[in-house]
């Protein structure tokens, strides 16, 4: 191996993400789409982690970096400069006390509410722990589409119930958390699936 990524995986992964966004990666122009998907649930969810899977997609297909990230950059920047510079003056205040331990760990949570992370909403989901339960739940559903293609290929009967117990004793996950998984990402997977097996077949 030379530590490349595999083309037909990133092109799986891109396609299962631009599902979310009823993006198809067949079409021309699919990354702009994307792009776009991107900044709507950005704007509409206020979820920085989306930024950052913005960042991750322009890196990896090697282009410019939309306006709406570059300004998320800008004034993160700038409130963790804000942040720091209020702390070193309130470390010099308590130089004599011995509650730096405690400092530390709230300049941890201010840098990351000066990134926009926390909870969405009272008792809510914290906003990386939100996309990574989105991620997890996708990665399950296509796990089940792809072991049910497979049967469909080779003539076998798909029974849920089985291939479910199968992708959670390989994923350390139970059954019930499988199948909601696949209830709620069936659709994506699916498309995903169809859209990266037809991709890679034309190029």
């Amino acid at each position: 191996m030379n530590g490349q990524p595999n083309p037909r995986a990133r092109l799986l992964a891109d396609a299962v993400l631009a599902s979310l966004f009823g993006v198809d990666v067949r079409e021309v122009g699919w990354q702009q789409r994307m792009l776009q998907g991107l900044e709507s649930a950005y704007r509409e969810g206020d979820n920085p982690v989306t930024v950052f899977f913005a960042l991750d997609f322009v890196a990896k297909h090697h282009l410019t970096i939309p306006p709406w990230v570059a300004d998320y950059v800008s004034a993160s920047a700038q409130n963790i400069h804000t942040v720091a510079q209020r702390n070193q003056k309130g470390k010099r205040a308590r130089s004599a006390r011995k509650d730096r331990g405690a400092m530390k760990g709230n300049e941890t949570e201010e840098i990351g509410r000066a990134l926009g992370f926390g909870p969405s909403r009272r008792g809510g989901t914290a906003a990386a722990k939100e996309a990574q339960e989105i991620q997890r739940n996708l990665f399950l559903a296509l796990h089940v589409a792809l072991q049910m293609g497979l049967d469909e290929e080779k003539g076998r009967p798909s029974k849920l119930d089985g291939i479910a117990a199968m992708v959670g004793e390989r994923q350390r996950c139970s059954v019930s958390t499988v199948k909601r998984a696949y209830a709620a990402y069936r659709d994506h997977a699916e498309a995903a699936l169809r859209a990266a097996v037809e991709a890679v077949g034309q190029e």
